[in-house]
Order: structure tokens, then sequence, then C-alpha cells
């Protein structure tokens, strides 16, 4: 069962979506998305990306102006989404109070689909309606080949 928090946003937003069992999940990663929280100038940022791909930090700098990037600790992760399971975040920040960027490249599919705050529940949704339900901002965030600053202060 999704967090209620998760579920009265979606309610709220009057959003189509569906829960599916996470076994279900196409595998088409260009479509799953997982979430990199991060600490950016000492404020917690989401980063929804699909499932294969990995966040250039330098390139998020370099969207807010900043230099200082980190992953978030799991003691701060489970801080800031205390109804979720460990490593089933869902992608909005919104119900969180978190900002969210996404990457571009996971609004390219039909559907978007990112775990349901467990591990047994996924959500289902129309790429169009995750961008509109999620306001984050769409940008290129994925790191393409090795670069000297893909990283700041973690391997991401």
């Amino acid at each position: 069962m999704i967090p209620p928090r998760l579920k009265k946003f979606l309610q709220d937003q009057q959003t189509a979506y569906k829960v599916i069992p996470q076994s279900q999940i196409p595998d088409m990663p260009q479509e799953k998305a997982k979430v990199v929280m991060v600490k950016a100038a000492g404020k917690d940022v989401m980063v929804v990306l699909p499932s294969t791909a990995v966040l250039d930090p330098f390139k998020l700098g370099i969207l807010l102006d900043i230099e200082s990037i980190r992953l978030d600790s799991d003691e701060e992760v489970y801080k800031l989404f205390p109804d979720c399971e460990p490593d089933a975040l869902p992608a909005l920040g919104l119900p969180y109070d978190i900002p969210c960027f996404i990457d571009e490249t996971l609004l390219d599919g039909e559907e978007v689909f990112f775990p349901g705050g467990n591990h047994e529940d996924a959500i289902c949704i129309n790429s169009d309606e995750y961008w509109r339900v999620a306001q984050g901002e769409v940008g290129d965030f994925r790191q393409r080949g090795i670069s000297k600053h893909s990283t700041f202060e973690n391997n991401i």
C-alpha cells in the first residue's frame, strides 16, 4: 500500500495513475525512474533519472549555481521520507516539500514507473501527467562518459 501522504497528494492533484506490483514493471529502463537525494548548498534536492542513468552533479551544480553537492545519507533520507521503505522512494518531491529535478530522457517514453514508497508497489503514470504533478525542473542531469567533473564529493 502506498503511503497515505503520497496517495492524498495524487488524489488532490486529480492524477490518473495505476498502482501495480513492482514485479510487473516493463523492462524499459528509460521509463523506470530512480530517485537520487542530494544535499545542494545545504538543502535537500530530489533528482529523478532513468533507472540506468548516473547523476552528473556538475550539471546539476551549474543549474543551481553551486559547487557543493553531496549524496544525502541514509539517515537524512529516512527523516525526509519517514513513511517510505528504504530504497523505495517515490519520484515526487512535492508531497514531501522537496524540490524536484527531472532528467529530460525520463519523459521521452509514454509512461513513467516508480516505487510507491515500498518494495511491493509501483506507480505507473503517463509521462505528461507525471510532468504535470511532479512540477519539477526538467533538464539534462545524467552523466555521459568519463569526466573529471563527474563528481563533487561522492560518486553518485
